[in-house]
This record gives C-alpha cells, sequence and structure tokens, in this order.
C-alpha cells in the first residue's frame, strides 16, 4: 500500500489548555484509487510528531479496511504525549492490491 504522510498547521498549544492527542494530531486517510492510500496528519500549530514514531500499518483483506496510525509527538509547551493509535475504516472497491505483509509483493491481490 503506497501512503502520503502531510502534515499541516491548525489551532495553538496553550498551557493552560492543551489539546488532546487525537485533535492535536488530526489523523485521515482516504482511498485515492485501486492501489494507493493516503494518509494525512494536519497537525496542531505548537505541536509537532516525531517522523520516526509515525507507523502505518497494512489493512487486513475485506471490503472495509481498517487503516492505523501509531504516533508520537510533543506541544512546544514541553508536553510530550504517549504513543497513539488513531485508525479510519475504509470500503475497497472489488480487485483491489495492496503489498503483503512483509512489503515484498506490491502486487498481493486483497480480494480471490
Amino acid at each position: 500500500m503506497l501512503a502520503a504522510v502531510a502534515l499541516a498547521i491548525a489551532v495553538p498549544a496553550t498551557a493552560q489548555n492543551p489539546l488532546p492527542p487525537e485533535k492535536a494530531f488530526r489523523f485521515s486517510a482516504r482511498l485515492v484509487d485501486a492501489q494507493t492510500v493516503e494518509a494525512r496528519f494536519v497537525i496542531a500549530n505548537g505541536y509537532y510528531l516525531y517522523r520516526d514514531k509515525v507507523h502505518l500499518k497494512d489493512a487486513k483483506p475485506g471490503q472495509r479496511v481498517v487503516i492505523a496510525a501509531e504516533s508520537q509527538g510533543c506541544a512546544d509547551i514541553g508536553l510530550c504525549y504517549p504513543p497513539t493509535v488513531q485508525r479510519v475504516t475504509l470500503a475497497l472497491p472489488e480487485g483491489s492490491v495492496v503489498p503483503g505483509a512483509q512489503g515484498t509483493n506490491a502486487k498481493k491481490p486483497w480480494f480471490n
């Protein structure tokens, strides 16, 4: 599965009211075509994600798949969040293909 991670700026962090992780790091995913899922984080102003702490997991076969994004980030105010998993459910069309679980076969069909 091909995935793109995009980062954007939204709301500033404050020491009095830090955002919960699902609002500080808003995750979304969408099906671009039968071989491509776009994953996106919109990051609030004053917050940041650790690039090496973002992991996307291959979805399981079926008509509906769950894309799970594990991430970890901090706010400029000195607050760091524990690793967080956010999920998005997508419907894949018949005949979609994704890479193998080990990433070795990029043309492995999901549906038989």
